[in-house]
């Protein structure tokens, strides 16, 4: 049995994750069918005269009033849309620890991402630079590695070593201070242990969610996938990678996920299809739900803004599923366990490179 899958997103902004105007980026997924999507878009929206539906078109016309009804014939399809968000801020500061201090804890013999240990590590580092730290230094931080993770060389790395020199002097906190430090020297052993232009890749946004998306699916129905995206779509420059992590021949295998839970491959997406958003009512569907997502999780979203926001939300779409990348206050109970066996990374390389 199939279950078709239909997709899109918001709050791209290429590799500058750290546009202001677009903190947030979202992909929402669901199994509603074009027809349904159409009655209920056109049951909201009934004056709307786009030639298709964007919440770019709603949010600033006379037509935004009917998002509160489409929040409430959401409801019933709350069980089977899902939305994966990523605070793009955030998701740099995950990058510097998984690039600057991970690959000395894994040669120490660290299992650096069981039990969600890296985003844990990542949750209480953000913590101590954003509320106990003083000179809240974060913001630079995370704008210098990702001026040399877009343009990554010899130089810039030699230069990012620097700051973070500069930084760790700063910072107050003995564990903080440890882990930036750490970082820094990092930079003098990574052109050994990987090729620096390889950082370029690391800026990819669209591939890691439209995959973590994939993944609630599989872990939550048995079904075989075809997956439907818009055409116009970025996630179609990394399409060769997207077809060898999720076709059927991968082994199956139980694959530790980044916030601790598992998903069984292979995922099973038999298919995926690129089609104009126009022709497709789910897809536009979704562009609505992520886009109100990402403007919910925007907190530059204030004022009359933020209270007509938060009365859609509450009329159904707050029970949609999702998850995502935010900074939590979900800490490191204690020290990470020791490797036993393949990592997450390896255990996806080995079984991927086996088909």
């Amino acid at each position: 049995m199939i279950k078709k899958i239909y997709i899109d997103e918001s709050g791209y902004t290429g590799h500058n994750y750290l546009d202001v105007d677009q903190p947030i980026f979202a992909v929402s997924s669901t199994d509603i069918n074009p027809q349904d999507a159409e009655a209920i878009l056109k049951k909201s929206f009934p004056n709307y005269k786009g030639r298709e539906f964007k919440l770019g078109n709603i949010w600033n016309s006379v037509n935004h009033q009917g998002l509160n009804l489409f929040s409430k014939l959401f409801e019933e399809h709350s069980s089977c849309t899902f939305t994966y968000y990523v605070d793009k801020n955030y998701l740099v500061l995950i990058h510097m620890v998984e690039w600057l201090i991970e690959p000395h804890q894994t040669r120490a013999g660290i299992d650096f991402y069981a039990d969600g240990y890296c985003r844990k590590l990542t949750n209480y580092l953000h913590y101590l630079l954003t509320v106990v730290e003083s000179n809240k230094l974060l913001p630079e931080m995370v704008k210098e590695y990702q001026l040399f993770s877009r343009k990554p060389n010899l130089l810039a790395l030699d230069k990012l070593k620097i700051k973070f020199e500069k930084f760790s002097e700063i910072i107050q906190h003995p564990i903080a201070k440890s882990i930036i430090r750490d970082m820094a020297i990092m930079c003098e052993h990574l052109p050994k242990i990987t090729d620096i232009e390889d950082f370029k890749s690391t800026n990819e946004l669209h591939l890691t969610t439209f995959l973590s998306s994939i993944c609630w699916w599989r872990q939550n129905f048995t079904e075989d996938f075809h997956v439907i995206h818009d055409v116009s779509s970025n996630f179609k420059r990394q399409i060769d990678i997207w077809y060898k992590v999720t076709n059927s021949q991968v082994p199956p295998y139980l694959h530790p996920l980044g916030d601790g839970s598992f998903v069984q491959y292979p995922l099973r997406v038999l298919e995926t299809i690129s089609q104009n958003s126009e022709d497709n009512y789910s897809i536009q569907f979704c562009d609505i739900v992520a886009g109100l997502c990402t403007k919910y999780l925007d907190n530059r979203v204030v004022g009359n803004q933020r209270i007509f926001l938060q009365k859609i939300m509450a009329g159904g779409l707050l029970k949609m599923k999702v998850n995502g990348l935010r900074p939590e206050r979900i800490f490191p109970e204690g020290p990470p366990k020791k490797r036993t066996g393949p990592d997450a990374v390896d255990l996806m390389s080995k079984n991927i490179g086996r088909q």
